[in-house]
């Protein structure tokens, strides 16, 4: 198990390089690591990453209350899985 985190600077937002990183990092972490379950973890509020989350296949699992640390403080996030039957080639 493995998660896959990303950030794009303000310059790059909208062009979609998240959304193929967070793919590629997928299919390598199934096809040439041989992981079985990926996890993307995000604050209900970035839409954006939320976005990419779904625009790469994974699944919403859950809402967990104090999942992260956030600018100093606790805060709750949606976790996101894959799995390899996600991914084209998985």
């Amino acid at each position: 198990m493995a998660s896959i985190g990303y950030w794009v600077s303000e310059a790059h937002r909208g062009t979609g390089i998240a959304s193929t990183a967070a793919g590629l990092a997928a299919e390598i972490g199934f096809n040439e690591l041989g992981f079985t379950r990926l996890e993307i973890v995000v604050l209900p509020e970035n839409v954006a990453s939320n976005k990419v989350a779904r625009k790469i296949g994974a699944t919403l699992e859950a809402e967990a209350r104090n999942r992260i640390l956030f600018k100093g403080r606790t805060a709750g996030a949606f976790v996101y899985s894959l799995v390899p039957e996600d991914i084209v080639g998985g």
